[in-house]
């Protein structure tokens, strides 16, 4: 597998995420609910750059990033200090032992689980009573949720390819080297993507079976990050995602707010 492609204009992928943590997902959530005095967690964090502007946006207390690969946290620039730190742990084995967040990030992290109950049940037993956890994705069956953007080739320009049979779908798209990942580890990406195809209705079951209570949504047609990595213009996707069915064609990308529960232990 070689050949790279550029999926991020020349960023790191720490300083994409930095941006899109201070550019989109702050103001979103500032919006919703405080943020002031928060205790944020960051759930698949990478290479930790939401922490990172959680920390410059200077009204967060603390911030807990959790990753699963321990090469990527020892490749990350991030700098830890007394209340900001990354960690090297599975969400779903991790023991908060008495820690409640006020926070939960889930940002472009679920639609790679499939055991996505079990991942938001992670994220329940680290909040406090009522707080809220935020998961945003690209919907699986939208134009792109196959991640094809990972392909080289004309492939990773096609909306739609990744309903192709896994077999030929990996013939045209084949998985390419980018500024955050191996080609190898592009190809783990596309597959662990098509093995969950997680879907809005899916991750709207998983979010009340969990525990969580909706707070709030927003469904794009244009994904707000796109307007960080592509410099477009971001557009919710209206009467288009309240339409059964149509809606998991349509929305590019989905943000949802949902609170702990507290009728459950």
């Amino acid at each position: 597998m070689t050949g790279t492609v550029s999926l991020l204009g020349g960023l790191t992928y720490f300083e994409y995420q930095r941006l899109v943590c201070r550019d989109v997902v702050v103001p979103w959530l500032a919006a919703r609910i405080p943020l002031e005095g928060a205790r944020v967690g960051d759930f698949g964090a990478h290479h930790g750059g939401m922490l990172d502007a959680l920390r410059e946006h200077g009204v967060v207390e603390s911030g807990l990033g959790l990753e699963l690969s321990e090469e990527i946290v020892a490749s990350s620039p991030f700098a830890a200090d007394d209340r900001f730190r990354l960690e090297v742990a599975d969400v779903t084995a991790y023991d908060f032992d008495g820690r409640e967040l006020d926070v939960v990030l889930l940002h472009d992290v679920l639609e790679h689980i499939p055991a996505r109950v079990a991942a938001l049940a992670a994220a329940r037993r680290a909040l406090r009573p009522g707080g809220h956890v935020f998961v945003s994705f690209p919907p699986y069956y939208s134009g792109f949720g196959g991640h094809q953007q990972l392909a080289r080739g004309r492939a990773r320009l096609v909306p739609f390819v990744h309903f192709l049979p896994e077999r030929l779908f990996f013939r045209l798209a084949r998985p390419a080297a980018n500024e955050y990942m191996t080609a190898e580890g592009a190809y783990e990406d596309l597959l662990s993507v098509r093995r969950t195809k997680l879907t809005l209705g899916d991750a709207e079951r998983a979010i009340a079976e969990a525990g969580f209570e909706s707070a709030d949504r927003e469904l794009f047609l244009v994904r707000p990050e796109h307007a960080v990595r592509y410099d477009v213009k971001t557009r919710t996707a209206g009467v288009l995602g309240r339409l059964p069915g149509v809606r998991e064609l349509a929305v590019n990308g989905a943000f949802y707010l949902a609170r702990r529960s507290d009728g459950r232990a």
